[in-house]
């Protein structure tokens, strides 16, 4: 099995049970850099059990991110901030009335692109 929730769960425990030492010997200094060091210790533990499942789903996101990007951007609204009296870009369509900002002399506009 490639990604083992048993390991993973002792893991996350592990990382919560040092963090818990902390509050509980804050008196003493060299538990605490104990519990640092162990703390540290289990989050690489951590890592290297979560490396493997990551790549393998980071491969076909990397394939899929493009057609996402293009499925959903050409719905997308953004926010175009220009010097006053400096008309809209060919290619985008105001969605908002202007918002004028008097003290930088700018006029933004939340804005789509022509289809």
């Amino acid at each position: 099995m490639i990604f083992d929730t048993v390991r993973l769960r002792k893991s996350i425990n592990q990382i919560v049970a040092h963090i818990m030492e902390f509050a509980l010997y804050i008196d003493d200094p060299v538990l605490i850099l104990k519990a640092q060091r162990d703390l540290i210790k289990a989050n690489f533990r951590l890592l290297r059990l979560i490396a493997v499942p990551s790549l393998l789903m980071a491969i076909p996101s990397v394939f899929l991110y493009s057609a996402i990007e293009r499925h959903f951007a050409a719905n997308r609204s953004n926010v175009l901030t220009l010097p006053m009296g400096r008309p809209l870009p060919p290619g985008v369509v105001a969605e908002t009335p202007p918002v004028r900002i008097l003290r930088t002399h700018e006029v933004s506009w939340r804005i789509r692109r022509k289809r």
